[in-house]
């Protein structure tokens, strides 16, 4: 004969409990992952920033804009 094993039921505020757990979880996960990826492209970002102003060559050095006097 098999025995059946079945899990304990749980109240309603476990299954809440359980359920805000894994929700948290997930959301943590993301998280997570968003901040990797945020860093991975702002790595490429600054290396690519670089790798252009390598290119550019020395010497040329981009103008600012002058801003006009305020005028009452």
């Amino acid at each position: 004969m098999d025995q059946e094993v079945k899990a304990p039921k749980l109240s309603g505020t476990a299954k809440l409990d359980a359920t805000t757990e894994a929700a948290y979880a997930i959301i943590d996960k993301h998280d997570t992952d968003r901040e990797a990826k945020t860093a991975k492209l702002k790595t490429l970002r600054l290396e690519k920033e670089a790798a252009e102003r390598g290119a550019e060559g020395p010497g040329r050095k981009s103008k600012k804009a002058v801003k006009p006097a305020h005028v009452i």
